[in-house]
């Protein structure tokens, strides 16, 4: 998902439908964008999953994203030390590092977002998890470690990555 708004969104979300082949919708549902504010010109990734599709799908359609304008002040965090490791036994892929909060106050449910890109910029993977912290909070100047890992297929073709870190200014 890229934003190609001119200026910052927050609240993202992606409506997706399961169709027949008649091109019936079945079922439909809206997911969350993993990030809670994308700035201009930027993508993320977003993973829609139907726990129990309905049977007799054959394609699916996704709506435009649906977004406000993100009018607060969004957090200044920056990722260091990122180390990335590919498991060849099982073809796990790990993302790790520190999220740094360079701002002048404390942000909270400090996450980071993951994706994983072939050498063409196919996305492969895309997952997030929380700073180690409980809560998931960082003061200013402070920094947490993170840890990402993508799971469920071989990532030996993995050639690019990228890391977004997230929060919100309480």
């Amino acid at each position: 998902l890229e934003n190609q708004t001119g200026g910052a969104v927050a609240n993202l979300s992606i409506e997706s439908s399961l169709k027949n082949s008649r091109n019936k919708v079945l079922e439909s549902q809206t997911d969350m964008v993993f990030l809670s504010y994308l700035p201009a010109s930027k993508r993320t990734c977003f993973d829609i999953i139907y726990v129990d599709p309905p049977s007799g799908w054959s394609s699916y359609s996704l709506s435009s994203p649906a977004y406000s304008v993100a009018t607060s002040t969004q957090p200044d965090l920056e990722i260091t030390s990122l180390d990335r490791s590919y498991n060849s036994s099982n073809g796990e892929y790990t993302l790790s590092g520190n999220v740094w909060n360079n701002g002048s106050t404390g942000v909270s449910l400090v996450k980071v977002v993951g994706s994983l890109y072939d050498r063409n910029d196919k996305i492969l993977g895309c997952a997030y998890n929380y700073i180690n912290a409980s809560p998931p909070y960082l003061y200013s100047n402070q920094s947490r470690s993170f840890t990402i890992e993508f799971y469920g297929r071989d990532f030996s073709n993995v050639d690019d990555d990228k890391e977004q870190p997230d929060g919100y200014i309480p």
